[in-house]
């Protein structure tokens, strides 16, 4: 008697393996990001990281995250910027341990 009861739990699991694996996949296609568009009000509000490595510190108004520098690449060919990302520099400065900065006790 248990053996049929195993039997059924057990064809019943396959069954719905099976289906799972037929099924229709969905395709999920994500659109990018889109680039903030900034405003630069005055030279404090940006910083060189590299030669051709620029910050621009967004208070909030950009993505809606205070704290946190919008990271520009020059492209020199173009002599345009592209954006590459974002660093929360309020959290590197506040938690320098998270990103293997050490601190003395």
């Amino acid at each position: 008697m248990k053996n049929i009861y195993t039997n059924i739990i057990l064809t019943a699991m396959l069954l719905c393996l099976i289906i799972i694996a037929i099924k229709d996949k969905n395709n999920i296609t994500l659109e990018p990001n889109p680039v903030p568009e900034v405003v630069v009000n005055s030279s404090s509000e940006f910083v060189q990281i590299a030669p051709t490595v620029i910050g621009i510190k967004d208070n909030g108004t950009h993505t809606g995250i205070q704290g946190q520098l919008l990271i520009f690449e020059l492209k020199g060919d173009s002599k345009t910027f592209t954006f590459r990302g974002t660093l929360n520099y309020e959290d590197y400065m506040n938690h320098p341990e998270k990103y293997g900065i050490p601190i003395k006790k």
